[in-house]
């Protein structure tokens, strides 16, 4: 372990923190004087022994730096450790803060120094710790410790895409429907689609009975699996099989999927497979407002609908030795670049508790446990803040602070729960 001693001025507090905070991550022991001394102790005598007693030293090269009497005396006093010990056992390492020049300080060396440009932008101090921990001899200069990064696992895709959405009433029971369309879509590049002969009209065998039935189950009764509501569940139970079949024949009619369907068995277990339903609610342009608005409604109960209990008549498309998951999809009219950021990556994680008499007690850690979990696996890479309390002040305030401080949130991860207007369209969070 390095004990290095940095020199700033006392402007320059905040940066020397965050760069005492990344070495320390790497294993680096940091010395400063702002941190450090307390009340009553004789200062420059406390500071000369402090560098005599380093094995490191660093100044931060800033306007304020240069400004100040006591960095161009602590620098001083750095060089005539590393004369009497020699540069490989006391490196003196300029750190050049948002550009700064070492001006008058440059006279200091005996030749002019190779230093270490930094920033005290988002991201800036780990954008430079590869090349501090070369100077400290901590780190040879090409070893740069490479990321691990999972090797993307080739995806095979089957796409169901419904458009032309509307509701279909027989014998007074109003379903969602909408023209389907089957997509094969190959994970080898340059592999063709297969794509179903012709498109049909899919009609949703399920209803708003069956979509609470199952909601009661999964949302109450596991929760509180009381043993009044276990007849209830039971029927549920025994009617999950015969509800995933019913969308199973609905969504892949052999009639017209046999060839998409006869591909997607061709696949081997080389690879992920995945099951995504696209619903398009867009009409023509001048399209009545009110055609909108159950376009809109239909894509709702559409995607709503439980297609993770899709069933073959074996078992359940996520089951087997090669399960498929799941994934809903709407279509995307706008590009988004993808911003190239330095580490560490920041993520505000915002999980919602609702407290309210009409819903069942919502733990909120289970799904922000396996993200903290994940990032545990990033030590230096991602930096995660858990917003406590979650509520809409505090997290005004807190992306207030992080742009005040120059270190905004790359990523605001929020899992929170919420009502849906079917007709408008928008969605209220909680």
């Amino acid at each position: 372990m390095t004990r290095l001693f940095i020199s700033h001025s006392s402007q320059d507090d905040a940066f020397v923190r965050d760069l005492r905070a990344a070495l320390a991550d790497h294993g680096q022991d940091v010395w400063i004087d702002s941190r450090q001394l307390r009340g009553g102790d004789p200062l420059w005598s406390e500071i000369q022994k402090a560098i005599d007693e380093a094995s490191a030293y660093a100044v931060v090269v800033s306007p304020d730096a240069l400004q100040s009497k006591w960095v161009g005396k602590e620098l001083r006093h750095a060089l005539d450790v590393q004369e009497q010990r020699g540069k490989d056992e006391f490196p003196v390492i300029p750190l050049s803060l948002n550009g700064t020049r070492l001006g008058v300080l440059e006279e200091f060396f005996g030749e002019e120094p190779v230093y270490i440009p930094v920033s005290s932008d988002a991201g800036g101090v780990e954008a430079a710790m590869n090349a501090i921990l070369v100077a400290l001899g901590q780190r040879l200069p090409a070893d740069v410790p490479a990321t691990p990064q999972p090797k993307a696992e080739p995806l095979e895709e089957l796409v169901l895409e419904f458009t032309d959405l509307k509701f279909h009433g027989q014998d007074g029971v109003r379903r969602a429907s909408a023209r389907a369309r089957l997509v094969y879509e190959p994970a080898t590049a340059g592999q063709p689609e297969v794509h179903s002969v012709q498109s049909w009209r899919f009609v949703a065998p399920l209803g708003p009975i069956e979509a609470e039935e199952l909601r009661w189950y999964l949302e109450k009764y596991a929760v509180w699996p009381s043993g009044i509501f276990r007849d209830r569940a039971r029927k549920v139970e025994e009617n999950l099989v015969r509800w995933g079949r019913l969308l199973h024949e609905a969504a892949l009619p052999l009639a017209h999927t046999a060839n998409v369907l006869q591909a997607w068995a061709k696949i081997g277990e080389h690879a992920g497979r995945r099951f995504s339903v696209h619903v398009d609610a867009t009409l023509e342009a001048g399209a009545p407002e009110a055609e909108e608005k159950i376009a809109k409604e239909a894509a709702t109960l559409l995607l709503g609908l439980p297609w993770e209990l899709l069933h073959d008549g074996k078992s359940y498309l996520f089951q087997g030795a090669t399960p498929t998951r799941v994934r809903r999809r709407l279509p995307s009219t706008e590009g988004f670049g993808v911003p190239v950021v330095a580490t560490p990556i920041r993520i505000l994680l915002v999980t919602a508790r609702p407290e309210d008499d009409a819903c069942g007690y919502l733990d909120h850690r289970v799904s922000a446990l396996p993200l903290v979990e994940a990032m545990e696996a990033l030590p230096g890479l991602v930096q995660l803040h858990v917003l406590s309390p979650p509520t809409l002040p505090a997290l005004r305030q807190e992306l207030d602070r992080a742009r005040d401080a120059r270190q905004p949130y790359h990523v605001l991860h929020f899992d929170g729960h919420g009502v849906y207007d079917r007709q408008v369209g928008l969605g209220a969070l909680c």
